[in-house]
């Protein structure tokens, strides 16, 4: 098969628009909660150890913490930590580039399509190495009998990026032992499988929480059959995507879901057949993308995971097949059952672009709501409390909905739930959102110490209208001696709960 080659220049060039594009995009993209939370594990973590200990609720491994730990040696800014990102993003992109086998205009639809360009780019988590990971190891499979101890290792990285990328990673390793078995030396493939395990080891052992996570508590209580349901979707999802356009709370949204689920969870079933049709004539790697459908189904069912950045994955590992399909010589028997050669490649074309197409779309679509709207009002509210000089009154949240301020302010706010100064979340049975009652009774203890410190009044921030003050400057006796003036509210953002409200309370 005809493997096409891209231009270095259009290789260099491309990868710099991306890098532009993307550093425009971070520097209007408002951290939110996830993003905010891992800066700020590895940015109040006095240790290596520390970190470990404070990631043990994640359910993560712990590289992408380690990289953010090491950034905030030099600085407490998450600015560095968005750069990093694109950067890795961008390594991800060049390396699609120069080593994929793909048309030009196939290159160009992928790498500004949804997951490369936004989810994966924008968004500072730890997928983008899950991302530049995969890719690398698959730019080494025409030559995997020769660099399978090089390819383990990358897979064993792989697994320790995010546990998601677990799947692609054992399905990988699947296919190399697969077809090294067959040969008569099999020292290296022992050698790659040793590497591997202890990575994929390593892995899991970081992924599994403490006994009192409160994780999968939300999930006893969800019938089987919802939880199978909802184990089927993730791939319909991750390769047709179709944000809901209509909604400013566009991400993690499928418009023919929120439309109608029953025909969209029908299409859901039927796209499952896509890598049948795909790679029909390949066992192999019809073996590794259902191995990574079946690893997902068992990941979702139990985890009940929702969001995009989890599904992505699976489109991830489609366009890997796609690649990794140009190095094998095309079998000879029947391309599909009741389909002529013919109408088979003119299907199987229209169907790759349209999947490209879509993903595009929702790239552009994404990138440009992202530019003109406020991904969450974290940013926005460090600017007013700036401008309005209330930085040195003390700052208290509810919990969580502190902790992308605590990134933007560069230190620790009093967190009412844990009665201390914090930043990150804890995922424990402990955590929980105080309603209206217990905030109070927290607020009063809290003014009563300021009170005595002879302190200024405290600024209270919370993601819901706590208060039901409906008016900027209006002041409300809410008993306990406390008045409470609403200073600002920000009501617009495409993260539901990246809305805010800002309160002055004082006795």
């Amino acid at each position: 098969m005809e493997i096409a080659k891209t231009n270095k220049f259009l290789v260099v060039a491309v990868t710099l628009l991306f890098f532009t594009l993307s550093f425009l995009g971070i520097s209007h993209h408002e951290l939110w909660l996830d993003e905010a939370h891992h800066w700020l594990l590895a940015r109040d973590s006095n240790s290596l150890v520390e970190l470990y200990r404070n990631t043990r609720y994640e359910g993560h491994p712990i590289l992408w913490n380690v990289l953010t730990y090491l950034l905030s040696r030099f600085s407490t800014n998450p600015w560095w930590m968005q750069l990093t990102h694109i950067v890795i993003s961008s390594t991800a992109v060049f390396i699609f580039l120069k080593y994929t086998p793909f048309k030009i205009w196939f290159k160009l639809l992928f790498i500004f399509g949804y997951f490369t360009l936004y989810e994966y780019n924008i968004i500072s988590r730890n997928y983008a190495l899950g991302l530049l990971f995969f890719f690398w190891a698959v730019s080494y499979f025409p030559s995997r009998s020769s660099k399978t101890i090089g390819i383990s290792i990358l897979l064993a990285f792989l697994c320790n990026t995010h546990a998601i990328f677990c799947i692609p990673a054992i399905s990988y390793m699947f296919i190399l032992i697969w077809e090294q078995l067959k040969t008569p030396h099999k020292k290296k493939l022992i050698i790659s499988s040793i590497v591997f395990a202890a990575g994929a080891f390593l892995a899991f052992y970081q992924i599994i929480p403490p006994q009192d996570t409160n994780f999968f508590e939300k999930n006893e209580a969800v019938p089987i059959a919802n939880r199978v349901a909802k184990s089927i979707y993730p791939f319909f999802k991750s390769v047709f995507v179709i944000p809901n356009v209509n909604s400013s709370h566009f991400w993690n949204s499928h418009i023919l879901f929120d439309y109608n689920k029953m025909m969209a969870f029908g299409l859901a079933c039927l796209s499952l057949i896509t890598p049948l049709f795909l790679f029909w004539r390949n066992r192999i790697l019809l073996s590794f993308m259902y191995l990574g459908i079946k690893g997902s189904f068992i990941f979702f069912f139990f985890t009940q995971l929702s969001a995009m950045r989890y599904f992505g994955v699976l489109y991830i590992m489609l366009i890997g097949t796609l690649w990794m399909q140009h190095y094998f010589k095309e079998a000879k028997t029947p391309s599909f059952p009741f389909i002529g050669e013919n109408s088979f490649l003119k299907l199987k074309s229209i169907l790759i672009t349209t999947i490209l197409l879509l993903q595009f779309g929702a790239g552009v679509f994404a990138y440009g709501m992202d530019l003109n709207k406020p991904f969450t009002n974290a940013q926005q509210v460090f600017s007013f409390l700036e401008d309005e000089k209330l930085l040195q009154n003390k700052i208290v949240t509810n919990a969580c909905d502190g902790t992308p301020m605590s990134a933007y302010l560069e230190e620790k706010l009093f967190f009412i739930r844990f009665d201390s100064m914090q930043s990150y979340c804890n995922w424990n049975r402990l955590y929980q959102i105080y309603g209206k009652e217990q905030s109070l009774s927290s607020i009063t203890a809290s003014l009563k110490k300021q009170r005595e410190a002879q302190s200024k009044s405290i600024i209270f921030i919370s993601y819901r209208p706590l208060f039901e003050l409906t008016k900027e400057g209006v002041l409300q006796n809410l008993g306990k001696n406390l008045n409470v003036q609403l200073l600002k509210k920000f009501e617009e953002s495409i993260v539901p709960k990246g809305t805010y409200y800002i309160y002055e309370i004082d006795h």
